[in-house]
């Protein structure tokens, strides 16, 4: 029996030299959306008045979204661009396969000071997008920035949308919060939101390489990139500025995502959590001891009690990312939990009742 053939066929258009910037966007059966997403980087493209282009990858389609593209294109030839139409076996493809395609492309394009960008093609940057990034990239090394939803399409969700987001929204402010309290980084200061979402990433090409490109997983892949990133100590800022509006269709192009989640949340009578969103006690234990360890690392007396107790090959000369992963891998107390709607409040309390009770200048305690 004949295994599954690959197809990967690629086409440029416009000026291909000089790039400085690239933004690679995945897209799978976009037909309707490929054209204003196209239309929105460019505009945001032209303003930061830097050289780049865009990388498109369009991913085991079954509609006109590659021809679309062309046509784009041809309709804009001042726009530089790469055209990745592939197909690919099932098993071997997904939205972080087909971003790992167009990162390693525009990696290709750009020097070795070049800076990669990532969207997504249901979506539609701010016309700033591109430049905000260019801006954070000045305060840290991997910006995730602001992805908000496209209000048309949020005001038309089922009226049980509504049921669960306030509740929720109130407690990732709180985790936020203390986060930044326990862990506090000079390169994300306050407000930051947490939120790494491949529909806004910005990143030297140089991190890139250093990770080992994106990870090839149907979903999650951006959390994990960002958590690799994490674990090489890359300065992460979770950045307001740079703003992407996102679709919200509750059929995704994957099996999970922005959609499912969505999905979750219109159908399901007690839905689960964002992974964030853990016990509020679990989060006083990471972030405290995060935060610990984080001030006594390399030879403070916390990590040389910890190192015993972790897995033999960790080097307290190397990362304090990767340290704390073993960390997080190995103590019991740290195992992600997920919440349910219906868990929220009590975990509210536990945090309000916490800083309530944190005099001033001791909340790191």
């Amino acid at each position: 029996m004949n295994s599954p053939r690959s197809r990967h066929q690629t086409e440029r258009f416009g000026d291909q030299s000089g790039w400085r910037v690239a933004v690679v966007i995945p897209a799978r059966n976009e037909q309707d959306r490929i054209r204003g997403c196209l239309d929105a980087l460019a505009a945001s493209l032209a303003r930061a008045r830097c050289p780049g282009g865009i990388v498109l990858v369009v991913n085991n389609t079954e509609d006109a979204t590659a021809a679309m593209a062309r046509d784009w294109w041809g309709a804009h030839p001042d726009s530089p661009g790469i055209l990745l139409d592939c197909e690919s076996p099932a098993d071997q493809a997904g939205v972080g396969w087909a971003r790992r395609q167009g990162l390693d492309a525009a990696s290709a394009q750009l020097p070795q000071d070049g800076i990669l960008m990532t969207s997504d093609a249901d979506a539609r940057v701010d016309p700033g997008w591109v430049a905000a990034n260019l801006a954070e990239l000045t305060q840290a090394d991997l910006i995730c920035g602001t992805v908000r939803p496209m209000e048309a399409e949020l005001s038309r969700l089922p009226d049980a949308f509504g049921r669960h987001g306030p509740r929720e929204g109130a407690y990732m402010q709180a985790i936020v919060r203390l986060i930044s309290t326990l862990d506090p980084q000079p390169h994300d200061p306050v407000p930051a939101h947490r939120n790494a979402a491949g529909a806004s990433l910005a990143f030297s090409a140089r991190l890139h390489a250093d990770v080992g490109g994106m990870p090839c997983l149907p979903i999650r892949e951006d959390r994990v990139f960002v958590g690799n990133a994490e674990a090489r100590d890359w300065r992460i800022r979770y950045a307001a500025a740079p703003v992407v509006l996102a679709s919200c269709r509750l059929t995704g192009r994957t099996g999970g995502g922005m959609a499912a989640a969505l999905r979750a949340r219109v159908e399901e009578d007690d839905p689960l959590c964002d992974e964030l969103l853990e016990p509020a006690r679990t989060a006083l234990l990471r972030y405290g001891l995060k935060g610990q360890l984080r001030r006594s690392w390399p030879d403070g007396a916390l990590v040389g009690v910890l190192a015993p107790h972790l897995p033999p090959g960790h080097d307290r000369g190397g990362h304090f990312g990767a340290f704390w992963r073993l960390v997080e891998n190995t103590l019991p107390g740290l195992r992600p939990i997920r919440l349910r709607q219906s868990d929220l409040p009590a975990q509210q309390k536990i945090l309000n009742d916490w800083f309530a009770g944190q005099s001033p200048g001791r909340e790191r305690t």
